[in-house]
């Protein structure tokens, strides 16, 4: 019944925002307005509120306390993601620092922080409650902002997300977390609500609210769900966001030390935006394949939950196959050092 509540909602209020409100120029997103904006009609970019209203009321009804509380440490990133959303003034760095003000209250509400990693220096490490604080909110800050990096075709982060969450619910089902299973099951049946009028059409946008909304539950979720249940590898949330994660640290890399400009700069560098824009030239057929890829990974992921060494390896050859597959996309054809000393020239 909940589910149900949480999809209905989340339709609704994403239906009637896509008509009443995509005129609104203040909250619109136009065609051309960014580097990363390629769809072709005036939007809304407020889909992240039919999202968390879904989660809200949903709660509410079950009076699920621990999920209000998830949503209410999500606050201070979502409010500024909406400001930003509508005035388009809060720099990327700024943004940067409210994720983790976001990632210390979950931390302090929930009591929980990251305490291993399952590698023994850096559990020694970890093991001090302040390096394990700072980790996790850094670990949280990163996921939420990656999800914000990928959120550029229609269905692209919301239906990762999904995928990521079906999975993570099957786990809490398979180990008994009842908070995890609720939280999972509920935000992907909110973002099959959001996703409906989203996806193919680009009707209604997440917007920086949804996509940092999005990312702050998957890497919130991971945490509960690995540190509730000695059981789960803490690499299995890394594998399970593989594209996110790696999508992220890559373009830290290009833009600081290929284009020599600030890492959190946008671009349409992204590997959606070249698959995008080099081969299939169609938003709403670029999505699928990488659904296709994050189906594998949180798969495999999912079948290798408790084994550390496997995940890391899985890891590694996914981390290979994204640069490789990169390069050849972008069709640079020099070795690694002259690749990050081209300034992006090579990519026309």
């Amino acid at each position: 019944m909940l589910v149900v509540v949480s999809f209905f909602v989340a339709f609704f209020v994403a239906w009637y925002v896509s008509r009443h409100f995509a005129t609104l120029k203040i909250v619109q997103d136009t065609p051309g307005s960014g580097p990363q904006k390629v769809h072709p009609e005036k939007a809304s970019r407020l889909g992240g509120v039919a999202i968390i209203l879904a989660l809200v009321i949903a709660a509410l009804i079950v009076r699920q306390k621990d999920l209000l509380l998830l949503i209410f440490t999500s606050l201070p990133v979502f409010l500024v993601a909406i400001y930003e959303d509508i005035f388009q003034r809060i720099r990327p760095s700024v943004r940067l620092l409210v994720t983790f003000v976001s990632a210390l209250a979950f931390c302090v509400v929930f009591e929980i922080y990251i305490t291993y990693v399952d590698i023994p220096l850096f559990d020694r490490i970890l093991s001090i409650p302040f390096f394990g604080l700072i980790f996790t909110m850094f670990a949280i800050g990163g996921i939420t902002n990656a999800y914000n990096i990928i959120d550029g075709l229609h269905g692209l982060a919301s239906g990762l997300g999904i995928i990521v969450l079906i999975f993570y619910g099957l786990t809490a089902f398979l180990v008994g977390d009842g908070l995890v299973f609720t939280i999972s099951i509920l935000m992907v049946f909110a973002l099959l609500g959001f996703i409906f009028n989203n996806y193919p059409t680009g009707q209604i946008l997440l917007g920086d609210n949804g996509a940092y909304f999005l990312g702050f539950i998957v890497a919130t979720t991971s945490i509960l769900l690995v540190y509730r249940n000695s059981g789960v590898s803490p690499w299995y949330p890394l594998l399970s966001v593989a594209y996110p994660f790696t999508e992220t640290i890559f373009s830290i890399y290009r833009r600081r030390f290929a284009k020599k400009k600030a890492a959190m700069e946008a671009d349409f560098l992204h590997m959606h935006s070249l698959v995008f824009k080099r081969y299939i030239r169609n938003n709403a057929k670029t999505s699928p394949l990488f659904w296709a890829g994050g189906f594998i990974t949180c798969l495999l992921a999912f079948i290798f939950r408790s084994n550390t060494k496997v995940l890391i390896g899985l890891y590694v050859v996914y981390f290979v196959v994204y640069v490789v597959t990169y390069l050849r996309i972008a069709r640079f054809r020099n070795q690694w050092v002259k690749l990050f000393r081209t300034k992006g020239r090579v990519i026309r």
